[in-house]
């Protein structure tokens, strides 16, 4: 090497190996600094998108308002898919034409269904009305009847039995296993 290549190599940017420490420190601070907000960030993201997946926002959203009373969307559901699963044992005894293959809102009932609904379940059904208003409307007519004897239970006074209790728990923690 030249002695002119070694002076200038020496030299190099013309900063003093203190100072050249001092640019690497702050350089690696930098880079840690960057490190720690990606991963707060990613943090925090993961966390919100865990608390959206629990369904923490959803189960406590008012679906229907029934009276006085407000039911959540997991209210709704669970007497939709009451609905539902009484349909799929009439379809299965052949009383009703219903795919539970497709959505519910890609299939509508047909003129048979909804007369054999009518004249052997009591059920009122429009031929052309979707699955999933069928469904949305006995939902509906069942939280309103559960208001209604709510109200009327509350009105003279009654108290589930302890019997009654016991009964309501188990058929809960079965809804909840299944």
């Amino acid at each position: 090497m030249s002695a002119s290549r070694e002076k200038k190599q020496r030299q190099g940017d013309g900063l003093s190996e203190k100072q050249r420490r001092e640019a690497e420190e702050a350089q690696k601070a930098r880079k840690k600094i960057l490190y720690t907000v990606i991963g707060i960030v990613c943090a925090v993201l993961v966390i919100a998108l865990l608390v959206w997946n629990s369904n923490f926002f959803q189960r406590r959203t008012v679906a229907a308002t029934v009276g006085d009373k407000q039911y959540t969307v997991g209210d709704v559901a669970f007497y939709y898919n009451n609905a539902k699963q009484t349909i799929r044992n009439y379809a299965n005894y052949g009383l009703v034409t219903y795919n539970a293959s497709l959505a519910d809102d890609q299939q509508t009932i047909d003129d048979a269904t909804a007369q054999n609904l009518s004249l052997y379940v009591g059920l009122t059904a429009e031929a052309g009305q979707t699955y999933a208003q069928f469904f949305q409307d006995r939902a509906l007519e069942a939280l309103q009847n559960e208001a209604l004897l709510c109200a009327a239970a509350a009105e003279d006074g009654y108290t589930l039995s302890d019997a009654g209790k016991q009964s309501v728990e188990e058929s809960v923690t079965s809804y909840k296993q299944s």
